[in-house]
């Protein structure tokens, strides 16, 4: 494809490259940020590269090598945002102050940014575009970086059940696959979780509620996952599946608050479009798959009472 011959020839053409992502990273962010860093360290040693925003010590597993980058060197950079949506999730807002930007994502594209843009919503991952793109221009890979990019799929595709992976999607995970790395010990990192998270998981099934035409919810304030010596993004958003698979719950959100008092909802369905619901709230996100964040909590009530609507419509065929 084309526009995948120019962005590497971009990459080509720069000396210096900034590589960022979305505020609060998860593994998907990771993998594209840590992934492409590799790549471009096999193929063009001579490429000076750099990492920003906030780590997430929860993947530490994945990368730790974040980068210490004055203002001034973004303007003799190409910046690469990878897996954003929009300018205000970027985790660096020095972003714009880029030689060149190149957007790649996998979200709807409501907010076109850069002066490339490469935005594939069939796309399970912001990682499985990269690995399509490494792939389709047959560049070097190592056992590592396939390893990194394999996690940031396995991860945003809820472990390949959610997003409607697509025969592509499998093909690229067995072709990172076959690189090399341990499955087994990736796995092992991903699933480890310390005692307190597993009593967590219990507090979770014994206090969720539904709503009458079958949205499951909790809220979470943040003395409760102080009890759990959890975060907020973690308690919302890696245990976003917690709720899944319940008969007759084919929508569920979880309400997590953050120190500052803002709350933190994941909104997730199996197979019943909700990104309306977070749009209308001021977040986004895919059609199964989205996130709000708010500061009044009776707006959890708004969220839920939405959610609920559009599953009695979808109970009435409208």
């Amino acid at each position: 494809m084309e526009l995948i011959k120019e962005i590497f020839n971009e990459i080509k053409k720069h000396e210096k490259i900034i590589i960022l992502r979305h505020k609060l990273p998860d593994g998907d962010a990771y993998g594209f940020q840590f992934g492409l860093k590799r790549i471009i360290n096999l193929n063009w040693p001579d490429k000076i590269v750099k990492i920003s925003g906030l780590p997430n010590p929860r993947l530490d597993y994945v990368g730790t090598e974040f980068d210490e980058i004055k203002d001034s060197e973004f303007a003799e950079s190409l910046v690469i945002v990878g897996d954003t949506a929009n300018t205000a999730r970027i985790d660096d807002e020095r972003w714009s102050l880029g030689k060149k930007v190149i957007k790649i994502d996998h979200h709807p594209n409501r907010e076109p940014f850069g002066d490339l843009i490469y935005v594939r919503d069939d796309f399970c991952a912001a990682s499985e575009i990269l690995a399509d793109m490494i792939r389709s221009e047959n560049l070097k890979i190592d056992a590592e970086a396939a390893k990194i990019i394999f996690h940031g799929i396995v991860t945003d595709s809820g472990r390949f059940l959610v997003r409607f992976p697509k025969p592509r999607t499998f093909e690229l995970a067995g072709w990172l696959l076959q690189q090399g790395f341990n499955l087994e010990a990736l796995y092992h990192d991903l699933y480890e979780r310390p005692i307190e998270e597993v009593r967590f998981t219990s507090y979770v099934y014994d206090n969720f509620k539904t709503s009458p035409n079958g949205v499951a919810h909790i809220y979470l304030p943040k003395e409760k996952l102080k009890e759990f010596n959890l975060s907020a993004f973690r308690a919302a958003y890696d245990y976003s599946t917690l709720l899944a698979d319940i008969q007759n719950v084919p929508v569920w959100v979880i309400f997590a608050q953050l120190e500052d008092g803002t709350i933190r909802a994941e909104l997730r369905s199996s197979g019943v479009t909700i990104n309306h619901v977070a749009e209308q709230n001021g977040g986004g996100g895919h059609k199964t798959s989205c996130g709000i964040q708010f500061k009044d909590l009776t707006m959890m009530d708004v969220v839920i009472d939405q959610l609920d609507q559009t599953l009695a419509k979808e109970k009435n065929g409208n």
